[in-house]
C-alpha cells in the first residue's frame, strides 16, 4: 500500500489526472462533516493492486512533527555510533542542523509549543554535534569500543541534567 501525505489547508483537494491542487480560502464556508467524509472516501483510489491514500496533515502538526523528528534522529545517530555506522551520524547531524536553521527563519510564529520544541531540537543538535566532534577528535586516539562508551556516558549524563516537559 502506498501512502501520499499532503500538508496544507484542510480544504485542499488533489486531482490525480491533472496533478493540480485546488484550494478554497479558509474564510469561505466550510464543508459540512458529511461532505468532508465523502471527500475523504473519494481520495482513496485503487491503483492496480495498490491503493493511493491521501492524508491531510495540518501545517502546524507537520512542523511540530519535524521538530520531534530531530530527537528521533539524535537517538538513531547515537545508536549508529555504537554499531560502527559513523557516516550516518554525520549525515544526521547535517540534516538536523539544516532543519534547525531553517526553522529559525520562521520569525513571525506565535506558537508556544513551536518554541518549546525548538529548544529541545537545539539540545538534540548539540548532542549529535558533540558525538561527531568526539568521533573526529578521539576517533584516531582510542578504540571504537572505548569511543562508544565515552559517547554513551556523555549523553547519559547530559540527559540527567536536561528536563523535558
Amino acid at each position: 500500500m502506498t501512502y501520499h501525505v499532503s500538508s496544507g489547508r484542510k480544504d485542499s483537494v488533489q486531482n490525480e489526472e491533472s496533478d493540480t491542487v485546488k484550494s478554497d480560502d479558509m474564510s469561505d464556508d466550510k464543508l459540512s462533516e458529511s461532505e468532508n467524509k465523502e471527500e475523504m472516501n473519494q481520495s482513496v483510489e485503487p491503483i492496480g493492486e495498490e491503493r493511493k491514500v491521501s492524508l491531510f496533515i495540518p501545517d502546524w502538526d507537520f512542523i511540530l512533527g519535524l521538530e520531534d523528528l530531530s530527537g528521533e534522529l539524535m537517538r538513531h545517530s547515537i545508536k549508529c555510533v555504537s554499531s560502527g555506522r559513523i557516516e550516518e551520524t554525520f549525515k544526521a547531524c547535517d540534516f538536523i542542523r539544516n532543519l534547525y536553521t531553517s526553522l529559525l527563519t520562521l520569525t513571525q510564529v506565535h506558537n508556544r509549543e513551536f518554541f518549546k520544541k525548538l529548544n529541545v531540537m537545539l539540545q538534540s543538535l548539540l548532542k549529535v554535534e558533540n558525538a561527531c566532534h568526539m568521533i573526529k577528535l578521539r576517533g584516531s586516539e582510542v578504540s571504537q569500543d572505548l569511543l562508544v562508551h565515552m559517547i554513551g556516558t556523555f549523553n547519559t549524563n547530559e540527559d540527567e541534567e536536561c528536563s523535558y516537559d
